[in-house]
């Protein structure tokens, strides 16, 4: 489960990103994505090219993934 922003909202409903995938709006505009995906990184390096207009959320692991994945990006920015 990954949200995405209002901002990124529009590009994410346009597409059809995975046979399984399930979009729910939220009320502050942001949307719920949720798949049922083989490899679940794959997931992981899609989120993180939307930046800071997406936040996964689930499942714990992948989520704890992005966490480490972005603190070593904000070392080699430091």
């Amino acid at each position: 489960t990954v949200r995405f922003s209002k901002k990124a909202r529009p590009f994410i409903e346009e597409s059809l990103w995975h046979h399984s995938q399930e979009i729910k709006r939220e009320k502050d505009g942001s949307i719920l994505f949720r798949a049922d995906v083989a490899e679940p990184r794959e997931v992981l390096w899609w989120a993180l090219q939307w930046g800071a207009d997406a936040e996964i959320l689930e499942p714990k692991e992948l989520r704890e993934e992005a966490k480490k994945t972005i603190e070593r990006m904000m070392m080699l920015y430091a």
